[in-house]
């Protein structure tokens, strides 16, 4: 879960944070974007081949999160 801080710099920076996830259209890249509606911010969606894919493109700081089955961060 991101936290109050986090949330607060997506409210700051619509459309400039990412998030990750195995690719578009599955349940976590629709959780991401739920999230964005119940939280009233916008953080872009970063589509990756796979869960290990999008947990490297966070851990190169290509994305500021990476859902899968948990939140993952750095």
């Amino acid at each position: 879960m991101i936290r109050r801080t986090g949330l607060a710099l997506a409210q700051s920076q619509p459309g400039e944070l990412t998030f990750g996830s195995a690719g578009g259209g599955t349940p976590r890249h629709m959780a991401g974007e739920l999230f964005n509606i119940m939280a009233g911010i916008r953080i872009v969606h970063v589509p990756s081949n796979g869960t290990p894919a999008a947990i490297v493109r966070m851990l190169h700081q290509e994305t500021v999160k990476a859902l899968d089955a948990h939140v993952v961060q750095p």
